[in-house]
């Protein structure tokens, strides 16, 4: 016997509940480790408005590329439903979302949305950022906690044993509640900072093969075409402009590309003739 109708209803209401705490999660921890390093560690350091400068630039490339992931439309426009086999290439259907994503690569509960064609080239700028940003904010929170709390980092087994070691002498009340705090935040920006660094390979891993998660994983085709063409057909053609700014530039297939050179061809033979 199949599922009911009742536990498929209590699984997709359990995801749902999933998503909505994956996105509070992302959005409180940002705004906090953004708020703490800005306002209160920053200035406790020599060049604080390099620190605060750099912070800021972390800050807009993450919401930034955040806020362009979830608001592009990368469904498929026609009416194609779940059990339909009318679908483009590469095209799944999302149960969560309840739309048939195109080239779908998953479902990122942190944002509440499917990563697919047009919006993948800004998830993979988020997660490098959110790379890069955490592991900054790691550095600073961990200076501030030495200077301030003499904390010591004498060896990386350090890390393995700081958080419980906190914890547990929070609760006999031989830390301060700043310094619990500060601790917790600083491993989160860590695990979120190594888990947004796996993701960041992955998917630029896949995107030079010229795969989907869905097809790595289910051992299907491999594009093929070269591994920077690949990258073109997801980043774009001004790909370096999306690591520097988040603005949706258009994404440009190498098949859009190399027509517009066969075109600019016709053009100059046109012309000697």
């Amino acid at each position: 016997m199949g599922p009911t109708a009742n536990s498929r209803f209590t699984w997709t209401s359990l995801l749902h509940f999933m998503n909505w705490l994956g996105l509070t999660y992302f959005l409180v921890m940002l705004a906090s480790v953004a708020l703490i390093c800005t306002l209160v560690i920053a200035p406790t350091y020599k060049q604080p408005c390099l620190h605060q400068a750099t912070l800021a630039f972390f800050s807009l490339q993450i919401f930034g590329n955040y806020l362009l992931t979830i608001s592009t439309n990368t469904s498929h426009d026609g009416k194609v439903g779940e059990t339909s086999n009318d679908r483009p290439p590469g095209a799944h259907y999302c149960k969560l979302c309840r739309k048939v994503i195109l080239r779908r690569d998953h479902h990122c509960f942190f944002m509440y949305c499917c990563i697919g064609k047009y919006n993948q080239c800004y998830f993979i700028v988020y997660c490098l950022y959110i790379m890069l940003g955490g592991l900054y904010a790691v550095i600073l929170q961990g200076l501030y906690l030495n200077q301030k709390y003499d904390v010591k980092f004498s060896s990386p087994f350090t890390l393995l044993t700081l958080l419980p070691r906190t914890f547990y002498e929070f609760f006999i009340e031989a830390v301060t509640p700043s310094q619990f705090l500060l601790t917790v935040v600083m491993y989160s920006t860590l695990v979120a900072a190594l888990t947004c660094a796996g993701f960041f390979y992955w998917e630029m891993t896949i995107t030079f093969d010229g795969q989907t998660s869905h097809e790595a994983l289910m051992g299907k085709r491999k594009d093929g075409k070269g591994a920077w063409e690949n990258m073109i057909d997801v980043l774009g053609k001004y790909w370096y402009l999306r690591f520097v700014v988040p603005y949706p530039f258009k994404t440009l297939e190498v098949s859009d590309v190399n027509r517009k050179e066969c075109k600019k061809v016709s053009k100059k033979k046109a012309k000697r003739v």
